[in-house]
């Protein structure tokens, strides 16, 4: 970081004339830092795998439209290929892996957007299920492993307990 700080203030001069900006231009420096240092490094990844997962990933990896990935594909194909020629042999990209995501997620956003009404959307977070009489059952749990008394019957006693009472008991 201490070499591209002065990089990025030099690159953001009108940024840096404000001190109330050094600390953004910090952290921009650090996440660059954090860039560069990973694609500088070099490393060993291990990996156990059975033979179908391991065809699977190829061919998922092989429809990804990024060229990494493919030749990620290509590079992992060649150094497994020997070991279990006859179990890995379907590698390349079918048109299920290619489009079944891809079309998934264009229905996902038509949906989203045919059903999206004013303020609420698909997406807002929404309660969809809860454990009826949770409060209830909490406290009977604690009851009944701290006690000889049967389930039941700490279910029972939670249940007429006052919520308050339930609070300052959980």
């Amino acid at each position: 970081m201490r070499n591209l700080r002065p990089y990025v203030f030099d690159k953001h001069n009108t940024l840096a004339e404000d001190p109330a900006n050094k600390s953004l231009l910090e952290g921009w420096a650090k996440e660059d830092a954090r860039y560069a240092i990973s694609m500088a490094t070099q490393t060993q990844l291990g990996m156990t795998i059975n033979a179908r997962n391991l065809e699977l990933m190829l061919r998922r990896l092989a429809a990804l439209p990024f060229a990494e990935a493919q030749e990620y594909s290509e590079k992992l194909y060649a150094a497994t290929k020997e070991i279990a020629p006859s179990l890995i042999r379907y590698t390349q990209a079918t048109d299920y892996d290619k489009f079944t995501r891809l079309n998934l997620r264009r229905q996902c956003v038509d949906l989203s957007e045919q059903y999206s009404t004013g303020s609420k959307k698909l997406s807002d977070v929404q309660l969809t299920y809860s454990t009826p009489a949770a409060d209830d059952r909490m406290a009977a749990a604690l009851l009944f492993t701290s006690s000889n008394i049967p389930y039941a019957m700490c279910l029972n006693l939670a249940g007429k307990m006052t919520s308050q009472t339930q609070k300052s008991f959980i």
